[in-house]
């Protein structure tokens, strides 16, 4: 390692043990301190089984693990390919239960739900929904979306979320991109479609295993988040169909941050909420003053569970 990358590493550890509790104090406070670990650095055994250890040795709580990114997956599906970003497809879900559940983590499925595709080319291949549901995707700037007011595409959705629920012995179902694309601008009533989606989401995964949590990464601010996009999570908390929230309050202005924080404190349910820090959109002092804020707040607002960190990419990125 070059010196840079040395102090790098040295910083990023000294930034989460400064965080972390004393051994069995997570347990007894209840605070989640989680990891969202994208579909890139699950892409091998090797990587599968480095992430875990990190996250055991900064005494994380829970990781939120993308196995299915852009229309693929990274588990033995029966329903689409395994994803590109894998040079030799294997199971990297079951992998990831087995290593975390050993290491005392939880393992939550981290799906992206109509987000499908991003490159400039195609994919590869024949079972990609852009080529089994040619009527129903959005093509946008952002990139391909399933447009699941489509049944079709709802019911693809459905049962990919019902296999992972079924074969694996996850501790929950962690819903992204659950929400249309910026810049599709929905009609009033579209929001109903997808709150219907995680509703019925929420049943299946229930059905499958009643113990595994079904929750969701949602959009910021909340009015944001309806009028933009159709996301209307409050509705979800209001009706009991997730099991809590990770609002993404991505951010490097600690002002906007505290908004983000009270505004998801004052929220009328018992919902628990998970605040979303963007670890690689901030300085290691920017990071520690956010979840002190967390914590802070946390002591007031109960329902404000811990937080979760994006991502243990960026956090690692500059160590190899």
């Amino acid at each position: 390692l070059s010196h840079f990358m040395i102090r790098r590493t040295l910083a990023v550890f000294i930034l989460l043990f400064s965080l972390a509790p004393a051994a069995g104090a997570v347990e007894k406070s209840g605070e989640i301190r989680g990891l969202w670990v994208t579909r890139f650095e699950l892409s091998t055994p090797e990587r599968v089984v480095q992430c875990i250890a990190w996250a055991k040795r900064e005494r994380f709580t829970h990781i939120f693990a993308q196995i299915r990114g852009r229309g693929t997956t990274l588990y033995t599906s029966d329903i689409e390919a395994p994803s590109e970003e894998m040079p030799v497809p294997f199971d990297a879900l079951a992998l990831a239960v087995d290593e975390a559940h050993k290491a005392g983590i939880q393992l939550h499925a981290w799906m992206n739900i109509t987000y499908v595709w991003s490159k400039p080319d195609n994919p590869s291949s024949p079972t990609h929904p852009i080529y089994r549901f040619p009527n129903a995707v959005l093509r946008t700037k952002e990139g391909v979306y399933m447009d699941i007011r489509h049944p079709w595409a709802a019911q693809h959705v459905l049962s990919l979320v019902e296999e992972v629920a079924a074969k694996y012995t996850v501790d929950g179902i962690h819903l992204d991109y659950i929400r249309y694309p910026f810049g599709f601008l929905p009609r009033e009533n579209d929001a109903r479609y997808i709150t219907n989606l995680v509703e019925r989401i929420s049943q299946k995964v229930k059905a499958a295993r009643p113990a595994a949590a079904v929750s969701a990464a949602v959009i910021m601010p909340l009015a944001r988040a309806k009028k933009s996009v159709g996301q209307d999570w409050e509705i979800w908390m209001q009706k009991g169909i997730v099991d809590f929230v990770g609002p993404m309050a991505y951010t490097d202005r600690f002002d906007l941050f505290q908004t983000f924080v009270r505004d998801v404190a004052a929220l009328p349910n018992d919902v628990p909420r998970i605040l979303g820090i963007g670890a690689y959109a901030n300085t290691r002092e920017g990071c520690l003053r956010q979840i002190a804020e967390v914590q802070k707040t946390r002591a007031h607002h109960p329902k404000v569970g811990g937080y979760c960190l994006f991502s243990y990419d960026s956090l690692i990125k500059e160590t190899r």
